[in-house]
């Protein structure tokens, strides 16, 4: 796991290495889909139990604080792998996923740094379940 998690963050960041190449305006939504990258980083390295996960979450944090006038919307890939993601790994624990639930909303909720955050503090717990209970649940 955690050398397909290391190979996903190497990915990442060569993705994000050649997007800080190009000019992008502060702010913009090309901005915010740059957050994107370091945040798929603290994802994986949170996988994998790094200890340098909320480095890259911060980044993808400052990243979208900057960009604080738009809302989370899963209306673009990259934003919309990380919502399946969390999705499917709250799923997998079999809770219930409560219908105001960040992840739920299609087109509206919080700015992407109160979703990044609300993420972050509930990934690690549900990672931790999924390995406690040994298998992945299906609906």
């Amino acid at each position: 796991m955690r050398n397909r998690c290391e190979m996903g963050t190497l990915l990442a960041e060569d993705y994000a290495a050649y997007i800080d190449q190009h000019e992008i305006e502060p702010g913009s939504f090309a901005d915010v889909r740059r957050g994107a990258w370091p945040e798929f980083i603290g994802d994986l390295r949170t996988i994998a139990g790094c200890d340098d996960a909320d480095e890259a979450y911060q980044r993808a944090k400052t990243i979208y604080e900057r960009c604080d006038e738009w809302e989370f919307v899963m209306a673009e890939e990259e934003h919309m792998r990380l919502a399946a993601f969390f999705r499917s790994v709250r799923r997998g624990t079999g809770g219930e996923i409560p219908r105001d639930a960040p992840e739920r909303l299609p087109l509206e909720g919080p700015t992407f740094a109160e979703w990044l955050e609300y993420k972050r503090e509930r990934l690690p717990a549900l990672l931790e379940e999924l390995e406690e209970q040994g298998e992945w649940l299906t609906e």
